[in-house]
């Protein structure tokens, strides 16, 4: 088994920076409004564009606790499709990634 602990390291330190960024998203969205209703028609706009990124936060958080958890469990760094060792420089990219590039 390949030592992980500074890819690990950088997927934690990732993941601590996700669920703060959650949480200020959920702050933004929690926000009453505004009583003047042009005001409160453009925050309603922003909020779209605020789901939409806590969405991606959401996802990107999914990938990299399923990564953390290959980690843990010994399978992080094999292509989920054909076995193989995913190349140490995608995973440096990509530390979150489940294939190598001939699979993705």
């Amino acid at each position: 088994m390949k030592n992980y602990t500074a890819l690990k390291a950088k997927l934690e330190s990732k993941l601590q920076s996700l669920l703060e960024r959650e949480g200020d998203i959920e702050n933004v969205l929690g926000d009453p409004g505004n009583s003047d209703w042009e005001e409160n028609a453009l925050e309603m706009e922003n909020d779209e564009t605020w789901l939409g990124i806590g969405e991606l936060t959401k996802n990107e958080v999914h990938q990299i606790r399923q990564a953390l958890d290959r980690i843990e469990h010994g399978k992080y760094g094999v292509c989920g499709k054909c076995g193989k060792d995913i190349p140490s420089e995608r995973l440096e990219l990509l530390p979150w990634t489940t294939s190598c590039v001939s699979c993705s």
